[in-house]
């Protein structure tokens, strides 16, 4: 979720995966950049406009996953900042088109806190077909060669599946990730999912 000149093309590739795909709803998993808090928000009224168009917030899966844990809470100012989260929204719509968003920011990363959203959030999504999206980037301002280092690291426990590893790896500084809440609540709740 970098500026698109540094993270544009990559996101692009990755979205080009869902091209055409048609899902009940979005969720995304974003970290929250300019307003500390505790536990999760869920944005759940109105919508989300870009260029490309307005994207209605899916309010009864929001509804639900305040339901499932009481991490989750809806705090409009942890998202009427926030880029992490938007910054993927014209992807997604250039990918799905028409699509309806369920918009969640992280304020805690700590493991037990995104286990307990991304259980939730499996909870929420049951039965339906959702994609699930994590936003992060990895390292910053590290000289080339270390920056390859120290992403090795957090992509080896994605591709691992990993989600406690990825987050000991993130808290004893093996790696680096502003998102890795998002990405350890998102690994989570696909393990709950199957």
């Amino acid at each position: 979720h970098a500026g698109y000149m540094y993270s544009g093309l990559v996101a692009a590739h990755a979205f080009k995966i869902v091209e055409g795909m048609k899902f009940d709803a979005v969720v995304i998993v974003a970290p929250s950049h300019r307003f500390p808090f505790q536990g999760a928000s869920v944005y759940d009224r109105g919508a989300y406009e870009t260029p490309l168009g307005v994207l209605p917030v899916e309010k009864e899966i929001c509804q639900k996953l305040k339901s499932e844990s009481n991490l989750l809470q809806s705090l409009p100012q942890a998202h009427s900042q926030e880029h992490s989260l938007e910054v993927q929204l014209p992807f997604l719509q250039e990918a799905l088109g028409k699509f309806n968003l369920v918009p969640i920011v992280i304020g805690s990363q700590d493991y037990r806190s995104c286990e307990a959203v991304g259980k939730a959030i499996a909870q929420a999504v049951k039965g339906k077909k959702v994609l699930l999206v994590a936003s992060t980037d990895l390292s910053h301002y590290h000289p080339y060669d270390r920056a390859v280092e120290l992403d090795k690291i957090i992509l080896n426990d994605i591709q691992a599946f990993d989600a406690q590893k990825l987050s000991r790896d993130l808290d004893g500084g093996k790696g680096e990730a502003c998102g890795g809440g998002p990405v350890i609540a998102v690994m989570v709740a696909a393990r709950e999912l199957g």
